[in-house]
This record gives structure tokens, C-alpha cells and sequence, in this order.
């Protein structure tokens, strides 16, 4: 229950309002967080993405025949290429070659 001096609802509900976006985006973000798992290998993808699901971010060589291999052998595919360059971290997550971009993956359900 909230009690407001009369005068004040506008200003009051306006604050409340804000506090409860505020809630919302910060579980989400955490939750969005919790949720990606970094992987080195091949191997750490497909365990990652059996045991974990959420989104795999992984480096990539941005060769669109990795990614429908990657698509084909475990049904997950590239959801996002961050806007902002993310540092590269390892070699091609699929094919081994120099990475290109990091590359947040994931299958649809």
C-alpha cells in the first residue's frame, strides 16, 4: 500500500514507474548474463550447447560454410554478431583458421 500526499501522484507513480523498469531490465540483463557460455573448442561448443543451451560466444572466421556446417552437425546457428567488435580469443571455433569476429550462437526452439 502506498500513500501519497495529495498532489504528489504524478510525481510518485512517474518514480515508482521507473523503479520497476529498472528491476526489470536488471533481472534481464543478469538473466542474459547467466546464460552465455564462452567456449575455446569444438568440443566445449557441443558440450555447452547439450548441457547449458543459452547462447555459445565463440570466435569465428565469418565463412558462412563454418556456420551451416556448425548448423548442420549440432541445429545451432549465429543469433548475433555483437555491433561493437568484441576481441577475438581463439581460432575458429569450427575450422580452426584465424578468427574474424566472435560470434554469439544458438538454436531455435
Amino acid at each position: 500500500r502506498i500513500v501519497v500526499e495529495d498532489g504528489q501522484m504524478r510525481i510518485e507513480v512517474r518514480s515508482l514507474l521507473d523503479d520497476i523498469q529498472r528491476n526489470l531490465y536488471l533481472k534481464a540483463k543478469a538473466y542474459l548474463t547467466e546464460h552465455i557460455t564462452t567456449v575455446h573448442t569444438y568440443d566445449e561448443f557441443k558440450d555447452a550447447l547439450e548441457k547449458t543451451g543459452g547462447f555459445i560466444r565463440a570466435s569465428w572466421c565469418a565463412e558462412i560454410t563454418c556456420e551451416e556446417k556448425i548448423k548442420e552437425e549440432t541445429g545451432a546457428d549465429i543469433r548475433l554478431i555483437p555491433l561493437k567488435d568484441e576481441a577475438v580469443f581463439s581460432s575458429c571455433i569450427h575450422c580452426g583458421r584465424e578468427a574474424k569476429c566472435v560470434a554469439y550462437f544458438g538454436r531455435a526452439y
